[in-house]
């Protein structure tokens, strides 16, 4: 297996971070204010990395070869 492919689980989990640290910081919250900023910038830098390396990998692969 490749090392590409375990960004397709880092791209959800990161997924999964930025969506937990929004909830928290809209509504009830049990940690820090400040932590879940820095878990908001994780997820989204994460995200963006994990997802760009996916799609030029994957995806962008994909299409030359049609």
């Amino acid at each position: 297996m490749k090392p590409q492919h375990f960004d397709i689980l880092g791209t959800v989990v990161f997924l999964f971070i930025t969506f937990l640290s929004f909830k928290s910081l809209t509504g009830d919250n049990y940690l820090p204010e400040w932590s879940l900023y820095v878990l908001l910038l994780i997820g989204i830098g994460g995200l963006i990395i994990d997802t760009s390396i996916v799609y030029n990998y994957f995806v962008r692969k994909r299409k030359n070869k049609c």
